[in-house]
């Protein structure tokens, strides 16, 4: 049985992801400084790569979450569009797939 998808999910979901790279972007920079000023040559080294390594991590989940919205928004604006189209261009597009479906109902059988 398959899910449907659901904009509910996809909001929570990018919510999370959000909420980890920021969790990321504060607590990362904060213990690897911590380690830099505490710690031994090694652990300031290591001190060093955390800073590194979570300010890489925060900005690669906030950037997802960024396509992520931007996704979202342009669904949403092709989906006003298909909804608000004029009538003209509706009755234009019926009228050609009718046409489109005779001309395959009547072509010649090979």
């Amino acid at each position: 049985m398959e899910k449907s998808f659901s904009w509910q999910n996809f909001d929570r979901m990018a919510k999370a992801l959000e909420s980890v790279g920021y969790v990321v972007a504060v607590f990362g920079p904060i213990i690897g400084i911590a380690l830099i000023i505490f710690g031994s040559s090694m652990m300031q080294l290591g001190g060093i790569g955390l800073i590194i390594a979570s300010v890489l991590i925060a900005m690669y989940h906030i950037s997802f979450v960024l396509l992520m919205h931007g996704m979202k928004d342009l669904t949403d604006q092709v989906e006003e569009h298909v909804t608000n189209a004029p009538k003209h261009l509706v009755d234009a597009i019926g009228d050609l797939s009718a046409k489109v479906d005779n001309l395959v109902k009547n072509a010649p059988k090979t």
